[in-house]
């Protein structure tokens, strides 16, 4: 994942203040779609991270990531980081 796929910082903030806020300057929360693509974008690019350091062994990778090689390829495969 390169830095132009990063989401702008100010993005990453939990809850946004609309242009005309409520009574007492309440905020609200941002929507769900967009932190779970925050989300997502993180763990992908945790993933290749691993990954990279583990010169693409699996065993390797998700000993790294405390995660079973069943999971490990579940996850890689919903990624779209190939088995």
């Amino acid at each position: 994942v390169s830095v132009p796929d990063m989401p702008p910082v100010q993005a990453t903030l939990a809850y946004t203040r609309e242009p005309h806020p409520g009574p007492g300057g309440l905020m609200h929360p941002l929507d769900t779609a967009r932190v779970e693509h925050y989300l997502a974008s993180f763990e992908r690019q945790m993933l290749q991270t691993a990954l990279d350091d583990c010169a693409g062994i699996l065993e390797f990778t998700a000993e790294r990531l405390a995660l079973d090689e069943a999971a490990l390829k579940a996850r890689l495969q919903f990624h779209s980081l190939g088995v």
